[in-house]
């Protein structure tokens, strides 16, 4: 089990002067701790579920290479699907700052890239549609 911890002071004077902004503050502060931890846990647990699997990419695979990295997480994920059996893209989450810096290493890409994405996606998405009516295929229907 995980503990989630945060910690605040308020001071005697303000709360003698009235100062009910402090209550306002107490409160903001103790949402963006809990926040901050559990999401860290959050990634962390998901992180260690991934490596326990082999679901990871490591900068050594690619060279450090964004898009190489992004093909090849691509390449190795398996889409899936919503509840009306279309196939749904991942999303990609990373730490703050970082987005703009991948989004520019994949627009610097050439055509072909886009190509191979798109191509290696589309795939992807029939696969997991065809998943989806295999299991669903199980069942009998009467």
């Amino acid at each position: 089990m995980h503990t989630m911890a945060a910690e605040s002071t308020i001071h005697t004077i303000d709360v003698i002067n009235h100062e009910t902004a402090i209550i306002e503050r107490y409160i903001e502060g103790m949402v963006e701790q809990l926040y901050a931890d559990l999401m860290k846990h959050l990634y962390q647990t998901v992180g260690e579920a991934a490596e326990s699997h082999g679901n990871t990419i490591t900068r050594n695979e690619h060279n450090g290479d964004i898009s190489l990295g992004f093909l090849a997480m691509l390449q190795k994920i398996e889409f899936g699907v919503n509840q009306y059996g279309s196939a749904q893209r991942p999303s990609i989450h990373m730490a703050p700052g970082q987005g703009h810096k991948f989004i520019k290493a994949l627009q610097a890409q050439p055509n072909d890239y886009h190509l191979k994405v798109e191509a290696t996606s589309l795939e992807k998405e029939k696969s997991a549609v065809a998943r989806e009516a295999e299991r669903i295929s199980r069942f009998r229907w009467e």
